[in-house]
């Protein structure tokens, strides 16, 4: 067993790394709840003739709802994400 100082460093550039990545997972995982949670509300919204841009519109909107889910997730605001972690993160060793 190699326990030199580089190995030992290696093992920690690991652990952050896939730390790093369960806390992005967590984080896209959160926004793409959001999303369908907003996406769930503008539905109930009555479209009328003068909000109804088409095709392009919808386009829009799916992409702006996209967005609005992620900088919520960045925000922690909901704190799924964080919790998610949390219970993750006791499987990584």
């Amino acid at each position: 067993m190699d326990i030199s100082a580089t190995s030992i460093y290696q093992n920690i550039g690991k652990q952050t790394t896939k730390e790093a990545k369960l806390k992005e997972a967590c984080r896209e995982f959160e926004s793409i709840l959001i999303e369908q949670m907003l996406k769930g509300l503008r539905d109930t919204v009555e479209k009328s003739e003068l909000t109804s841009g088409g095709l392009g519109e919808d386009i829009w909107e799916d992409v702006l709802y996209t967005q609005y889910a992620k900088n919520m997730a960045k925000t922690a605001s909901f704190g799924l994400a964080e919790t998610i972690y949390k219970q993750m993160s006791k499987r990584l060793e």
